[in-house]
Order: C-alpha cells, then sequence, then structure tokens
C-alpha cells in the first residue's frame, strides 16, 4: 500500500467524522483537497486533476478493498475507515477522462456497493 505525507490529514477528518455527520466529514475533505492544491502550486507535477474517493464495500470485505484500490495506477493511496464510507481513496490523474476511468476501475470491483467521488476544484 502507498503512503504519503497527507494521508494523515483525511485519516484525521474521517476519524472527525465519526464524532460529526457525513456532510462536515465530505467538507472537511474537499477543504483538504483544495489546501493541497494551493500549497503544491508553483510546483511542477506531472498530475493536474485530484479527487478524493469514498467507497462502500460488501461486509468484511474493506481491507481487501483496500489492497486491491490501492494497487490500481493512478491511486496514491488507500485506506479502510470506520464510517460512513468503508475505504478512502485518493487518486491523481493527468485529465478528467483518466480521473473517470480510474473511478470506473474502483466502481467495478467485485466487492465495491458504491463510491462517492470529490474532485478538487482549482480556485
Amino acid at each position: 500500500m502507498k503512503h504519503f505525507h497527507y494521508d494523515v490529514r483525511y485519516i484525521s477528518i474521517l476519524r472527525q467524522c465519526y464524532k460529526t455527520n457525513y456532510d462536515n466529514a465530505r467538507q472537511m475533505i474537499r477543504t483538504e483537497l483544495k489546501k493541497g492544491q494551493q500549497s503544491s502550486r508553483g510546483q511542477t507535477s506531472e498530475f493536474f486533476v485530484r479527487a478524493c474517493v469514498l467507497i462502500r464495500v460488501r461486509h468484511g470485505r474493506h481491507l481487501q478493498v483496500a489492497r486491491e484500490v490501492a494497487a490500481l495506477p493512478g491511486v496514491n493511496c488507500a485506506f479502510a475507515v470506520v464510517g460512513a464510507a468503508d475505504v478512502v481513496a485518493r487518486i491523481e490523474a493527468p485529465d478528467l477522462r483518466a480521473l473517470a476511468a480510474v473511478g470506473t476501475k474502483i466502481g467495478d470491483l467485485e466487492d465495491v456497493a458504491t463510491t462517492e467521488t470529490f474532485v478538487a476544484a482549482e480556485v
């Protein structure tokens, strides 16, 4: 499984999700994604589109799905969580078409029930 320094922010947000509600957690993730884009401005990167994907899976399959998602190209990290979602993934792609392709691959995995993708907005 790939891990990067920004994982801690999303884990913290998802832990807060347990104490708050789902909509607040979604907003916090959006804010963190926006901060990540603002801090990376001026740095050259081969990726232009970033997203966070909340994944719901069949009962008891969260660890297996997290491993499968983390192995997909374009996925920076994926980890199992407790809350409204079962797995969270952070993906980066050169354009929206490639981002959609990664999202489709995630949704096509056998044990995935639903996905919800939050694309970072450049402001």
